[in-house]
């Protein structure tokens, strides 16, 4: 699973089951201001009600995403919730 191979998501999923540390690397401050929000569900770590895709799939989805040309207000919209809102706002542009 793409969550599992993720270095970043991994950390977030095994804190969100087991907690979190009192300290954590760089990468994960986004996440950890987020931690109440944060669950797991199939394999997926979650925001709320988005799936947070994994950096590896984040160009396909933003593929598929663009396939469907929804508008730059659409497609920034469906970013957010596909994407978790954490992903870099350079994929945007």
């Amino acid at each position: 699973m793409a969550t599992e191979r993720d270095p970043v998501l991994n950390n977030i999923y095994s804190y969100t089951l087991r907690g979190w540390p009192a300290h954590v690397d760089g990468r994960l401050k986004a996440y950890q201001s987020k931690l109440a929000e944060l669950s797991v569900q199939d394999g997926c770590v979650l925001w709320g009600g988005r799936v947070v895709i994994p950096k590896s799939l984040q160009g396909k989805i933003l593929e598929e995403l663009h396939r469907e040309h929804l508008g730059v207000a659409k497609m920034k919209a469906w970013q957010g919730v596909m994407c978790g809102g954490l992903a870099s706002p350079k994929i945007l542009k």
